[in-house]
């Protein structure tokens, strides 16, 4: 089925609609399967899924800091969710620093007319 918030013809669904089942794995388990002891950059195009592939990357991303681009453009409202993507990435133990790489216009049901990050890129913030 289409998803209005994606436009897409297909998309992962938590429920059991459709009619293939796939299964999914966090970052953090894919790591620790195969003893990943490096990683530079994580690419997320996750369709609205941003928040819960983080969390499942969380233990990765403390360890091994990666560079990250995260797009934020497929929820009910895109600039709240990239707040809130920015705001979870920031938590991170050391932070990170971080540049929008793509942005629009957009209504936001929470914040009215605003230029919304559609891509952010994160780089490890330098300790010194």
């Amino acid at each position: 089925s289409e998803n209005a918030l994606n436009p897409g013809g297909h998309h992962v669904s938590e429920t059991q609609e459709g009619n293939i089942q796939i299964q999914v794995t966090s970052i953090d388990r894919l790591r620790a399967d195969i003893d990943l002891g490096r990683l530079d950059y994580i690419k997320m195009d996750v369709e609205g899924a941003e928040l819960n592939a983080l969390k499942g990357a969380l233990q990765t991303i403390q360890a091994l800091r990666p560079r990250l681009c995260v797009a934020t453009e497929h929820t009910a409202d895109l600039f709240a969710n990239a707040l809130a993507v920015i705001q979870q990435i920031q938590e991170i133990e050391g932070g990170y620093d971080y540049v929008c790489t793509e942005s629009h216009g957009y209504q936001s049901p929470s914040q009215g007319r605003v230029l919304t990050p559609y891509s952010v890129r994160f780089e490890p913030a330098r300790l010194n």
